[in-house]
């Protein structure tokens, strides 16, 4: 279950990342262009965590011999 909150999160920040691009002025350079993109970068990450953490506990569940 994990696993799939975790895909779910990390697309809706992927989405988030690709819609944020149209919005950002052409001349913006450095930090500008870099602080947008911040809070879905972070969604994306938080994404990957809850994915391999979910990850390591089925893992962990299926095979034998493996001790949790």
């Amino acid at each position: 279950m994990r696993t799939a909150i975790g895909m779910g999160i990390f697309l809706a920040g992927a989405v988030w990342l690709f819609a944020t691009v149209p919005g950002l002025p052409q001349e913006a350079k450095g930090m500008e262009l870099v602080w947008p993109f911040l809070p879905a970068v972070a969604v994306m990450i938080l994404g990957l965590g809850i994915y391999a953490w979910g990850g390591d506990r089925t893992r962990a569940q299926t095979e034998p011999g493996q001790g949790s």
